[in-house]
């Protein structure tokens, strides 16, 4: 969940950016990085939420852009990972809310007992459960 101090450190992060992407600069070894095929990662998430992000490692802006070998590879991790308990969720490319070019999905895991309320408000997507 991200809190009040998550969402300052994101405002302060997001002005700090240039024109460089934060998911080409992964690299093998780093610490965020939880997990890697060939053709993309599974990272921590910097702000907040229980999350990660699975990401390709070629800069595209749709999935729609994957080739075919790795619209499966990704397909079958994603798939892994949704097994395990998370959700997925990706903006599209045209969404207004989207701070990243860069194609992501989200991995969300909020554990197996029903939410009795849950409160979404616009960017940075505030989540309380």
């Amino acid at each position: 969940m991200r809190t009040r101090k998550h969402k300052k450190e994101y405002d302060r992060y997001q002005e700090t950016i240039d024109d460089s992407c934060v998911f080409c600069e992964l690299r093998s070894g780093q610490k965020r990085v939880l997990s890697e095929t060939k053709s993309h990662w599974v990272t921590k998430n910097l702000f907040g939420y229980d999350t990660w992000d699975g990401v390709p490692k070629r800069h595209i802006t749709s999935l729609a852009d994957l080739k075919q070998a790795e619209l499966t590879e990704f397909a079958m991790e994603i798939a892994r990972l949704e097994s395990s308990g998370y959700s997925v969720y990706s903006r599209a490319p045209n969404n207004g809310s989207r701070s990243i070019a860069h194609v992501h999905t989200h991995l969300i895991k909020l554990g197996s007992k029903p939410k009795k309320f849950m409160f979404f408000t616009r960017k940075p997507y505030i989540m309380i459960s």
